[in-house]
């Protein structure tokens, strides 16, 4: 009996010292069952319904704890696939204006341990009601705010800058166009809109003066034209785009910007083509591939090949409505293009229409009589036409040297006045309330903002004209900017202006800086 008590408690010891062993050899951080892990996880947004917005990301899974565990997310907008391995049980997901599409967030985590690999995916959404992009603005001019399920309708959205209502323009359900009050500072942008008030930073900007970093250009330019064909809506200094320019001479000047290489080196080019068009042939305005000379002819240029065609008129001052060389012009002067294969010249006091394709001219607008009156075609009247410009909704724009002022003309004819009285002077204030004095070069931005270089007396100006008429100086040779009978203008992110008066500092670029 002795014996085989002794041999059960030894048998009992050895199954202990068993276990124990079995125990040792186990992987930490694992249960004793070694149970496969089971993935699941939680999240949390900011919520700021503003693109950037961020999403963290927590590991919850089941049976993981201790070492030997790796993780792996992947993130799906619908348009693109990242992923991203984390040594801890966190992740952060990050939404910007390239990945954010409207589309639920597609998350899946996969987490492996020594006993086994498991993957959970979920759907995750931000709030109905997203801020993509806020574009900035000046003081009196229009901004633009994108996104994603905004209100539908003007009285369903309001905007206030800093507190200060702004005056909505237009609103859809993915952006919304208002006008920057006039006292507006840099600060605090508040939407309301689906009955939500939504808070992010908005810039107002003030035009800051400096010349470009382009010595060769020597010569007072005169008249200019932006290639954005190239690259559409590029700006300058940060993509392909070409300024083109004369001094009314025989002489084009191409100004190209350019990034290259894998570094983005940028890169200012000043290349002169003289003549462009004929010897003693000098150009009285420009657009990107046409031009007008002072022989009454409209021509189409290459630069690559260095040739020319005359595309409309016969050589003397005249008016026929006809094909080619067959037509004929009075003074023609400014010249545009809308895209559509379609140019506009001023042409004395009317608005002569050009099919590119055909040389086809028409009388857009003006009954060639001297006056100072809105109507349809030729019922319009024009005193002495200078700059023209076109929208992107094709409306033509025009300034009037002999009655101040700019003059709107749709793609059908009928003619409205924008602002200015028809009486010279230099005041600011709402349509025909304002005045200009020499009115001459046009450029408009993508919002609909009107620029205007204006000189009188001695003080020479740029004056902006927004979608509701209100016109605002925004640079003034009496407040210390460098103008001087400014001429031409365009809008590339900011302005190019031809300083003619100037030989210091004959081609200004105007820069948007935060007020």
């Amino acid at each position: 009996m002795k014996s085989v008590i002794n041999l059960s408690i030894i048998a009992g010891v050895m199954a202990i010292l068993f276990l124990t062993a079995c125990k040792k050899e186990t992987p930490a951080g694992t249960t004793s069952s070694s149970l496969p892990p089971k993935a699941d996880f939680s999240y949390t947004i900011s919520n700021s319904q503003v693109i950037p917005d961020t999403i963290m990301f927590t590991d919850k899974s089941a049976n993981v704890t201790g070492n030997g565990v790796s993780y792996k997310w992947y993130f799906s907008t619908g348009n693109s696939v990242t992923s991203t391995t984390a040594t801890t049980s966190s992740a952060m997901f990050v939404y910007n204006t390239l990945n954010y599409t409207g589309n639920p967030l597609t998350v899946k985590l996969v987490v492996t341990s020594p006993f086994g690999k498991d993957s959970v995916t979920k759907q995750v959404s931000l709030s109905q009601t997203i801020i993509t992009y806020v574009s900035g603005g000046l003081a009196g001019g229009v901004a633009n705010i994108t996104g994603i399920n905004f209100a539908n309708g003007v009285s369903n959205n309001q905007v206030t800058i800093n507190g200060s209502p702004a005056t909505v323009l237009s609103a859809t359900t993915t952006g919304i166009n208002f006008i920057v009050p006039a006292n507006a500072t840099s600060g605090k942008l508040n939407l309301t809109t689906n009955g939500t008030t939504i808070s992010t930073n908005f810039s107002v900007y003030v035009f800051s003066i400096a010349p470009p970093n382009i010595a060769a250009i020597n010569t007072r330019l005169k008249h200019l034209a932006f290639n954005s064909t190239i690259t559409p809506n590029g700006l300058l200094n940060n993509s392909s785009t070409e300024v083109i320019g004369d001094n009314e001479t025989d002489t084009l000047f191409s100004d190209l910007h350019s990034i290259t290489g894998s570094g983005n080196q940028y890169n200012q080019t000043l290349i002169v083509y003289s003549p462009i068009i004929a010897p003693a042939v000098k150009l009285l305005g420009i657009a990107p591939g046409y031009a007008v000379g002072n022989d009454y002819r409209v021509y189409s240029y290459n630069k690559a090949l260095l040739s020319t065609t005359v595309l409309a008129g016969n050589g003397a001052s005249g008016f026929a409505d006809a094909q080619g060389t067959s037509a004929q012009f009075v003074t023609p002067m400014g010249i545009a293009s809308d895209g559509a294969g379609n140019l506009y010249v001023t042409d004395g006091n009317r608005v002569r229409k050009i099919v590119a394709t055909t040389g086809a001219v028409s009388t857009l607008a003006g009954s060639g009589a001297d006056g100072h009156t809105d109507g349809q075609g030729t019922a319009a009247t024009f005193g002495s036409l200078y700059g023209i410009a076109v929208d992107a909704s094709g409306n033509i724009y025009v300034s009037d040297t002999k009655y101040p002022g700019i003059r709107k003309i749709t793609p059908t004819g009928t003619v409205t006045t924008v602002a200015g009285s028809g009486v010279a002077g230099l005041v600011d204030g709402t349509g025909t309330a304002a005045k200009f004095a020499s009115p001459k070069g046009i450029a408009i931005d993508s919002f609909g903002d009107i620029f205007v270089t204006d000189t009188y007396n001695t003080t020479s100006t740029v004056r902006m004209i927004n979608p509701l008429g209100l016109v605002t100086t925004v640079l003034s040779s009496a407040n210390g900017d460098n103008l001087i009978n400014p001429d031409g203008i365009i809008y590339a992110g900011g302005l190019i202006i031809c300083n003619t008066g100037s030989a210091n500092q004959p081609y200004l670029q105007v820069n948007l800086v935060t007020k």
